[in-house]
Formats: C-alpha cells, structure tokens, sequence
C-alpha cells in the first residue's frame, strides 16, 4: 500500500479520550504493541484542498468523478455533467450538485485524520411553508471522489446507504484512492438554536424542542481519510498495521452535527447520540408518519456498519466466525431518559435488525422516533443477551460481488489493465438473460478507466469502471444492468 512509512515497534499503553466535535471518537485504554510514522507525515493534514472541482483529466486527484441520480421507480442513472457549481454560491447552478470541503481534522485513535464534508444541493428546493423545506428529489444518488494518496477511512451521513457495500474504496496502481458511496435521501428535521438542544435530550415531550427547519429529502456527511504517510501511526488496538475500523460507518437522520458516533473498545459499543424533535413541523408532509394526539411523530433512523475485523476484534472470536457468531454477539440498546447509577444511563434493550454481508455487520436500530432515544449498538461481552430480528447471510462468487440496488443489481467483476472484455462475456457473468441473437452494447460513464473499442471494454488504467449493458431478454423485451468492472 503507498504511503508507508519507516515503523519503530514498542509497548504502549493508548489511551484515547473524546475529543469535541471529533467523527470517529474511539475510548482505548488497551495495553498493545504500536507502530510510529514518521513525525513529519503529520504535516500532510493541512495539504488537503479546501474546496473541490469536477475531475477533467484521468490524472485529476482531489476532485469529484461522479455525481448521479437514479429517480424512484426508474432503472436509468441520470450523471450529471458538471457536478460541482461554478462558484461557492452556487445559486444559478441549473441542477443537482455537491458542496465538498475540507473540515479540519477528525480523530481516530486518538490521532487527528483529515476530513471532509459533503452534501448534495438542489438549487429548485422551495419552502413549502415557514419551516419545512423540499430538498432533493427522491431516489438514490452515487457520489464517486478522487482522494489522490488520503484513505478514506469511515464516514457519517444524514440518509440511507443503498446496497450491500455503500461504502467503496479502490486503490490504483499509482497508490491514489477512489471513494465511491450510495445512498438516498431522509427526511430531516432540526433545530438550528444550539441552545435548546437539551431540551431534545428529555424523555418527554419538551415544548423548547420544536423544529425550525426541516427537509422533506436530505443527504450530507463527512468523509474521515488517512493522509499520505500517516497511515502507520494510526495506532491499531490489535497489532501494528491492522486497523479494525477501517470501512466502518454511521448513517442517522439525528439533528446532531458537533457530536459524532463513539466507537468504545472497551465497554464494546458504537453510540451515536442521535435525538432530536418528537414532532415534525405543522407544514410537513405527513403521509406514512405516526400520528400522536394532533402531532405527527419525527421519524427516527439509525444504522451502523461494523466491518469484520472490529466485530472480531470486540467478540473475541476469528475473523472467519463472523457470520456464525455475530447474531449472538450483537445488541441494540437506547437510553430511557433517565439517570443511572454514577455516570451511567439506564437503558432499554431495543429491537434491532442484523444484516451479515461480506464485508461485515449492519445494524439498524429500530427507532419509532427522537426524543432522547440515544441508541447504542454493543458487540461482545456487553450483548450476551442478545435477540436479533432478522440475520441475512450474504455469500458472494471470487468476480462477482455487492449488488447496488440499481435496476437489476450492480455487480462487480474484475479486469487487468490493458485488457479487454466482450459485452456477450460481461452478461454471461454477471447473469444477464439475453435472447441469443440479442444486440449488446455497452456504455461507460468515464473514459478515466475504461473505454469501449471495437464492441469490448478496454481497461485503461487501475481504478472502478462502472458501465451499464444493454440488450433484450428471449422475449424479446429491453433489458440492461449496471455493472462495476475493477480494474487492477
């Protein structure tokens, strides 16, 4: 992997405590062997670009590759052409675009990671009243971002990550990082007076915790990366090198924005303190939500995704046993509102969904609504009281891997460099049904990793291709798949 740097191994006690307004605070207090970079990578924290362009040439880094949308009920992926607006305002842009900046530094182990943030814009968004206002348009967008040689590490989002593995990440042969996420929209609804924020933290009904804004649609994050030559010092609880929160993320529609998931590895839980208002505003849309008394409730969301390493790590049991031993490893719990003994909180053990994929375990806490709801997800000793709703084994083939969850399914093979591939090949693969004297063709959003040339897909360079090919099936109706072809 690049940016590696020169290692000196020795006995340390890492203790890593809460830092404000920091993304992945993770509470340590292990005894492990550690590995130090070099102390003038920390200076690559502040090379990260403030603002973001559209990527224009296959060598562009620290810019925005992709932005698409797929609109509910469709299979066609709208890319927009100039995915970022013209300036910071942004305000005669005709479309859907990204805002990504730079937000200092996050900490992770204790030690300080770059980070970004990101949210998609709709500049037709209209007030549909005093409070609430429209957003995006509904479906699920895909976001694709050049990090140059920062890796991203985890990630928190306002939304709903779509597909089986929303959170990629593909490393080229020239060591430079591609980010790719999938998600859609959520309802929102905040309150921007920081002042009353304690009143959304009670276990009843609190008038000061009445919503001023709101969105019908909403998707916003921030992004935690490695710099260049930094990557050795962040200090791993299991052994020099191995860094079991890799690829680990938080997805909430909670108002909170200056308190970010915790990721404690000593009481074995990820907490997201994830309140805000019991109700939504009088001008939202109320279709589908739960009434209460002449109210509507704010609908509450949270889900985390533990990647296997750190769900190993936690239960104490192999990577391997995953998928047999996860179910019973794992709770969900939320605060009652009220206090415990000492600093405790007393808890109420909550339902919880369990999805087992390839790469790890998503856990959705199964809120009704805010209101001091505070959920914590426990992996290990603290959860021997487990009940899980619903577990999904997910198995994969060697090329074929994660489904997206746009049209039939992406599915993702893998191609060498300078390689090519026949569209009758890529449908056989990835299972496309096709009449046998079907006409196949093949389209590509980005000429940056593969072209098509003569009927085949060319590989250019290491990176994600993502392509969509199309036929008719043996009754002779139109049918097409998005695929992802890794190219290495």
């Amino acid at each position: 992997m690049a940016g590696r740097t020169r290692a000196g191994h020795g006995m340390a006690t890492v203790v890593c405590v809460k830092a404000k307004k920091s993304l992945f605070v993770i509470v340590c207090l292990v005894a492990t062997t550690i590995s130090f970079g070099s102390p003038e990578a920390t200076s690559a924290v502040d090379t990260l670009p403030s603002r973001w362009e559209d990527c224009v040439g296959i060598s562009d880094e620290f810019c925005v590759e992709t932005l698409a949308h797929t609109p509910v009920g469709s299979t066609t992926e709208q890319v927009f052409v100039d995915a970022v607006p013209a300036s910071t305002g942004g305000s005669s842009h005709p479309n859907m675009f990204v805002q990504i900046s730079a937000t200092g530094s996050q900490s992770v182990y204790g030690k300080a990671l770059s980070a970004l943030s990101f949210e998609i814009v709709d500049p037709t968004s209209q007030m549909l009243g005093q409070v609430t206002r429209t957003g995006i348009q509904p479906g699920s967008y895909r976001i694709v971002l050049r990090t140059g040689g920062y890796r991203p590490h985890s990630m928190t989002i306002k939304g709903v990550p779509v597909g089986e593995d929303p959170f990629k990440v593909i490393q080229g042969d020239d060591g430079n990082y591609t980010w790719e996420m999938a998600a859609s929209a959520e309802a929102f609804v905040t309150l921007m007076d920081s002042t009353k924020w304690s009143a959304c933290r009670s276990a009843t009904v609190d008038p000061a915790c009445e919503a001023d804004t709101a969105f019908v649609k909403k998707l916003s994050g921030i992004l935690v990366m490695v710099p260049p030559n930094y990557a050795d010092t962040v200090v791993s609880p299991v052994s020099p090198g191995v860094d079991v929160s890799q690829g680990l993320w938080v997805a909430s529609n909670s108002m909170v924005i200056d308190v970010m998931p915790e990721l404690n590895l000593v009481s074995k839980y990820v907490r997201l303190p994830a309140y805000g208002p019991h109700f939504v505003p009088l001008d939202f849309p109320t279709a589908g939500l739960t009434p209460e008394g002449s109210r509507h409730l704010n609908p509450a969301y949270f889900e985390a995704f533990i990647p296997n390493a750190l769900a190993a790590f936690m239960a104490n049991f192999a990577v391997a046993e995953v998928a047999t031993k996860l179910p019973a490893a794992v709770k969900a719990t939320i605060e009652s509102g009220s206090a415990g003994t000492g600093n405790a909180v007393n808890e109420i053990e909550k339902q919880h969904l369990l999805v087992i994929t390839p790469r790890g375990g998503r856990v959705k806490v199964l809120l009704d609504h805010y209101s001091a709801p505070n959920p914590r997800v426990y992996v290990g000793s603290a959860s021997t009281t487990s009940t899980t709703t619903s577990t999904l084994p997910t198995t994969t083939s060697p090329t074929v891997d994660s489904p997206s969850g746009s049209g039939e399914g992406s599915q993702v093979l893998v191609l060498r460099k300078g390689k090519a591939m026949t569209a009758a090949v890529i449908a056989k693969r990835v299972g496309m049904k096709v009449a046998k004297k079907s006409r196949l063709s093949i389209s590509v959003a980005t000429k940056r990793v593969c072209v098509v040339s003569k009927g085949r897909l060319l590989a250019r360079r290491a990176g994600a291709c993502r392509l969509k090919i199309a036929g008719t099936d043996p009754t002779g109706l139109a049918v097409d798949r998005s695929v992802v072809i890794k190219v290495r």
